[in-house]
């Protein structure tokens, strides 16, 4: 592991972006209990870089990305800096406007609604059910 990776202080977001998914990942993890804000910076960095690759059309690098945000998310209220987050989210709405299915998915997660919408058969029988009772 790099001198970069076992920095006491974290530097800036571009910084953090620059580093690898191997370096950062392990040390967001670390860092949750101790230092969330830290952690949730890392997670954030992990999302964006992501997200600035343009890599958010494989479903796994969109899963991941969403799963980064979500853990930023969490830890960032959980530590009281809610209106970082929400800077945050502002930021990702205007710089990647474009990404209208990564956005859209990202507030069903945040929201903690289910990212599944019902199937078909599912719809159908709720129907049926409207309008047989």
């Amino acid at each position: 592991m790099g001198t970069a990776c076992r920095r006491d202080s974290l530097g800036e977001a571009v910084e953090l972006e620059a580093l690898t998914h191997y370096c950062t990942e392990p040390a967001a993890k670390g860092r949750a209990r101790n230092d969330p804000v830290e952690s949730a910076k890392l997670y954030r960095a992990l999302g964006m870089r992501i997200l600035k690759a343009g890599k958010n059309k494989y479903y796994k690098y969109y899963e991941a990305a969403l799963g980064h945000f979500k853990k930023a998310g969490d830890m960032d209220c959980g530590a009281g800096q809610a209106a970082e987050w929400e800077a945050v989210i502002e930021t990702m709405r205007t710089a990647h406007s474009r990404k209208r299915g990564f956005l859209s998915a990202l507030e069903q997660r945040l929201c903690g609604k289910s990212q599944r919408s019902p199937s078909f058969a599912q719809d159908a029988r709720a129907l049926w059910n409207r309008l047989t009772s």
